[in-house]
């Protein structure tokens, strides 16, 4: 039988096989974070935009921005004021994206869109965070673009990798990739050329 698993198991067990066997095979539960899900609230969020944008060819307004992030951020362990707070740095991150990336966002070709890569005895999916077409062709020219609320400095270029060759092999001519880290306001490149992909496929 194949493996299948999600593309945030294999990282967790990449970066820290021990931390993984407590929290999967043993059931070891830490203590919550207040924080816990801002990067999901982030990431909801952007989604949400780009489908927007996407379905109407226009950016939303930062009247309609600030709806979604009063309606629609959800932090589901934090309290009130740090809520408060964690919202409205969301807030400074989002519309900094939006201002700068309006070009990109106007070319969104999908959001969320799930991947799943095939290779011997396991199937490793995930899904990319928005996709971009490079140009007016359409679906021929597209880049990848993964949201990191911070990168600490360092990337994982791993996931994208991932996502390059899966969507190659249905077709798709995917020729960039890139994480964004949104507190930093930087656009960091992953290799995505055929060597860099077979290693990751190897790894």
């Amino acid at each position: 039988l194949d493996l299948a698993i999600t593309y945030s198991e294999l990282a967790a067990y990449l970066s820290c096989p021990q931390s993984y066997l407590l929290r999967n095979q043993l059931g070891f539960q830490a203590p919550i974070q207040g924080e816990v899900g801002y990067g999901n609230a982030v990431h909801h969020v952007m989604r949400v935009i780009a489908e927007q944008t996407k379905a109407t060819g226009k950016l939303p307004t930062p009247r309609q921005i600030n709806e979604l992030l009063t309606h629609e951020f959800y932090l589901p362990f934090a309290n009130k004021p740090a809520h408060k707070q964690m919202r409205e740095n969301a807030r400074k991150l989002v519309f900094k994206y939006v201002n700068d990336h309006q070009d990109d966002l106007r070319k969104t070709w999908a959001a969320e869109r799930p991947f799943e890569l095939y290779l011997p005895g396991i199937v490793v999916s995930g899904r990319a965070d928005v996709i971009y077409s490079s140009d007016e062709t359409g679906p021929e020219n597209l880049v990848i673009v993964d949201y990191k609320t911070s990168t600490g400095g360092a990337i994982e270029p791993l996931q994208l990798q991932v996502y390059a060759s899966a969507g190659r092999r249905e077709g798709l001519t995917v020729e960039a990739a890139f994480v964004h880290d949104m507190g930093l306001a930087q656009r960091h490149n992953v290799d995505v050329n055929d060597n860099a992909v077979a290693a990751a496929e190897a790894t």
